[in-house]
């Protein structure tokens, strides 16, 4: 193949990649219902929110946490997750303690008890560690909020 073949080759795919990129969830090409929005919108990049937990990121949900522990450690004060492994792995899995650092005891406090609301409600979010301590998180679903009349 000559080089112009190539280039041409090349701008076409990239015309195809650049139009679905400009394509959002809410612009389809086709009338709403139309089969052909189903595979467009498959190719749409969209956020995603892995359940696999790495290395140095972890979902934390109620499920996964076996239990929720308020301790001192030296001049620190910690709020420790248990955390255990899910249901096709745990036959043989090891449970692992991540946990919250802070100087304050009131603010770790406070952390508990948002904790164990938060987990209480079903809520859903990933943290960032750094060996076991928790460095960053980010709150996937809030979780149900009842209202108290």
């Amino acid at each position: 193949m000559s080089c112009s073949s190539f280039r041409k080759l090349y701008l076409f795919f990239a015309a195809i990649v650049l139009t679905i990129f400009r394509i959002s969830s809410a612009e389809l090409p086709y009338p709403e219902g139309d089969q052909r929005n189903y595979y467009i919108y498959n190719l749409i990049p969209k956020p995603d929110y892995f359940l696999n937990d790495t290395l140095f990121e972890k979902t934390v949900w109620r499920r996964k946490v076996s239990h929720l522990v308020l301790e001192t450690v030296e001049d620190r004060h910690r709020v420790t997750l248990l955390m255990m492994e899910r249901y096709p792995y745990n036959y043989k899995g090891q449970n692992y303690p991540i946990y919250f650092e802070y100087r304050n005891f009131e603010q770790a406090m406070q952390k508990y008890i948002h904790l164990d609301k938060f987990l209480s409600a079903s809520g859903v979010m990933r943290v960032k560690i750094h060996g076991s301590l928790i460095t960053d998180e980010k709150i996937l679903f809030p979780g149900y909020v009842e209202k108290i009349n």
